[in-house]
This record gives C-alpha cells, sequence and structure tokens, in this order.
C-alpha cells in the first residue's frame, strides 16, 4: 500500500511537540524521514476512541482506492512514557514549508468534515470558535 518504512519515526524529536493552533488544542510535530514528509499529532481520548471506531472502515476504502483524498494514517500508537496516543500522518506539505506557511499566512483554517467555522487566523487576527450546533441558530439559519 506505502512505500513508508516501519522504522520511519526513528530519530523522531518529541521535544518537538507544540501546539499546533488547531481548536482541540492537541499537540503536534512534523517529522521528516527518507524524503517524505510526516504529521505527528497527538490524539485526545475522544479521538482516540473514535478512530479505534473507523479504522476497519478507512483501512478497506484506503486499499480500495489507492487515490483517495482521505490523509494517509501510517501508525496509531501509544506511548507508555506518557500516557498518551498519536498518530502519525502523511503530510501534504514538506516539513518546512508547512512551518513558514504557518508562521507567516494572514489567514489559516483547520480543515475539518464538520459545519462548524474552522477558521483559526482571518486576516491576521484570531478567531473565536464558532459551533454550528443545534443551539446556534445564526449559523444554522445561513445553511438554509
Amino acid at each position: 500500500l506505502s512505500d513508508v518504512q516501519d522504522d520511519f519515526l526513528d530519530g523522531f524529536d518529541w521535544a518537538a511537540l507544540a501546539a499546533g493552533g488547531g481548536k482541540g488544542g492537541t499537540l503536534l510535530a512534523f517529522h521528516n524521514s527518507r524524503g517524505k514528509a510526516f504529521v505527528v499529532k497527538e490524539l485526545s481520548p475522544s479521538d482516540h476512541e473514535a478512530l479505534l471506531r473507523l479504522a476497519p472502515a478507512y483501512v478497506v476504502h484506503a486499499t480500495r482506492h489507492r487515490d483517495t483524498l482521505l490523509a494517509p494514517f501510517f501508525a496509531h500508537f501509544h506511548r507508555p512514557s506518557t500516557g498518551v496516543h498519536y498518530v502519525a500522518m502523511g503530510s501534504v506539505l514538506p516539513a518546512p514549508v508547512a512551518a513558514v506557511a504557518a508562521a507567516s499566512a494572514p489567514s489559516v483554517y483547520d480543515l475539518k468534515g464538520t459545519a462548524d467555522d474552522k477558521t483559526l487566523l482571518y486576516e491576521g487576527e484570531k478567531r473565536r470558535d464558532v459551533h454550528k450546533r443545534f443551539f446556534n441558530v445564526g449559523m444554522r439559519v445561513c445553511d438554509l
């Protein structure tokens, strides 16, 4: 399925984990191995449970549709020294490009498959969280 080696996380710098800027607040870091870029991301307990539930369907989809636009997941693991679960995914941007873009971009979006407003930074200003929930009528009316 992939030409990623089993030892692709060897040499990962755990000290590089930092707030990724997403609304979930979990830590992440970029990692390069043999010319390939990866993102290692801390998982919240609910994200870990969701990934366990969705993994079988994800594997079926990714193996049947090799041209899928879903992010490639290469590892889902637990680090005993911290008690935290992580996921290692392929990065769409090489690590240096991603770091520069995050530091200098006027607008940043946290892209997810939800109806929530995922604008993190707009024209240099941090945006407050906006969730399209049933009780947030103003956000729901716009969808009609």
